[in-house]
């Protein structure tokens, strides 16, 4: 049995609430936006073919934490199967950042813009806690108890918080949707991304010997 995709959910009331029961806050997910799109931005023909993703990536990660691993919240630095995150041990939720390919309309969920790893896919393991069939068993071995989100964003400004489902490489279904921007409050000229040439996610590939 497959999973159906969910919903974009785009009402402001309705993300706003959600975002506060998370402890997390539009304004701030803007601006982390913002920074990350920025730093993709600086990149010039100079640099590396996958820089804008790698400089956007970084400073997401950057902008995620800065803005709400504060005294007065609950969330905290994780590093998980080699990724990084920020973490609510309270409700169970980690967040992280993806670059993301544009999306043609909203009803199609983002695709990442260079593949997710085995990490990734092991740190969403808990987003299938759920019976989704044999197609999406789960790996005894990995951690359920934390729901894992993404704070998504593409080059034109789009923005959603999602928990995924990972196979094969990408984001493939999603348990929960919630626009942050459409992109219409974005006026930096899109980064200079390359669809072939990423790296926006630190995914280390362990081997045998």
């Amino acid at each position: 049995m497959n999973i159906v995709t969910s919903e974009l959910i785009t009402e402001p009331y309705d993300v706003d609430r959600r975002l506060s029961e998370m402890e997390l806050t539009r304004d701030g997910l803007v601006r982390a936006r913002d920074i990350a799109l920025g730093a993709a931005a600086e990149a010039t023909a100079y640099h590396p073919s996958f820089a804008p993703g790698m400089k956007s990536y970084m400073e997401g990660v950057f902008a995620i934490r800065s803005e709400f691993i504060r005294a007065e919240t609950q969330w905290r630095f994780e590093k998980h199967n080699g990724m990084d995150f920020i973490r609510n041990d309270s409700l169970k939720i980690r967040v992280g950042f993806s670059n993301v390919l544009d999306m043609p309309q909203p009803s199609i969920g983002p695709k990442a813009r260079s593949p997710r790893g085995p990490g990734a896919e092991r740190a969403c393991q808990g987003n299938l806690s759920f019976d989704f069939g044999p197609e999406f068993e789960l790996e005894t071995q990995c951690d359920t108890s934390v729901a894992t989100y993404f704070f998504m964003v593409s080059r034109n400004g789009c923005a959603e918080l999602s928990r995924p489902i990972i196979q094969g490489g990408n984001f493939k279904d999603y348990i929960e949707r919630l626009s942050i921007s459409d992109g219409s409050d974005f006026d930096l000229n899109p980064a200079p991304f390359e669809d072939d040439g990423d790296l926006d996610v630190f995914d280390p590939v362990v081997s045998r010997k």
